[in-house]
């Protein structure tokens, strides 16, 4: 059962990547590239509300990617679990400044977007159309960045607990099935 637990706790992992990634990817195509394009922003004001966006969303994706890679080739599950662990940290020190950026200037961003909400009647007509298309604002999106900070922290804990588990299990086992004397 706790086996079972933790392959789904992998995949969990796996997949919210692999969505977070394509909500980035889709913020970056339908707004972001149509407001360079179309200048409906500042260059100023596009670099304020997505700064290092492009670097995160490529970021993501490749440890979407490592996570597929770990959880669809690793027989075992305490290599599973160590290879996990290993592309995990690894990623979040990737991201570690630029998603540290992104969260130290939400507020003044947040402030940004909606002062352009008001005041910029083709950046309020292309937002309302990705609420339309995804059925969520840009601020969600937005705040998604920020939010995956401390999901990170409960994933790895999860992670690390589930890692000590697994491994005192494993010890446990092998020490049952190698005990063959009694003790006098």
């Amino acid at each position: 059962a706790r086996q079972n637990r933790l392959r789904e706790l992998h995949e969990e992992l796996y997949h919210s990547e692999e969505k977070f990634s394509k909500n980035l990817l889709f913020i970056e195509k339908e707004f972001v590239e149509v407001i360079r394009r179309e200048k409906i922003l500042k260059v100023k004001e596009i670099a304020a509300l997505f700064g290092s966006w492009n670097y995160l969303r490529k970021a993501h994706e490749r440890f979407a990617s490592s996570l597929y890679t770990i959880i669809t080739e690793s027989k075992s599950l305490q290599i599973r679990q160590l290879n996990l662990a290993n592309v995990f940290l690894k990623h979040v020190n990737d991201v570690r400044e630029p998603l540290g950026r992104f969260v130290a200037d939400y507020h003044n961003n947040a402030m940004l977007m909606n002062k352009l909400l008001l005041g910029n009647m083709k950046f309020k007509q292309l937002s309302e159309k990705i609420r339309v298309v995804n059925n969520l604002g840009l601020s969600s999106y937005l705040i998604s960045v920020v939010q995956r900070a401390p999901k990170y922290v409960t994933e790895l804990h999860f992670l690390s607990l589930s890692l000590s588990l697994s491994l005192s299990l494993s010890l446990s086992h092998t020490h049952n099935t190698h005990h063959t004397g009694t003790l006098y």
